[in-house]
């Protein structure tokens, strides 16, 4: 899902402006999210 990766870490870096962050795990625990929510749908 690499399309999800860079939309994800744009708006972290909108959010996150003033406080350090680390993009890449941002990035991945909202993708692990979002896998995990199509397989529940998916499950259904």
């Amino acid at each position: 899902m690499p399309i999800w990766g860079m939309d994800y870490q744009l708006k972290a870096a909108e959010y996150y402006a003033d406080m350090p962050y680390n993009p890449q795990i941002y990035v991945r625990g909202r993708i692990l999210a979002l896998t995990e929510y199509l397989a529940r749908l998916q499950a259904k």
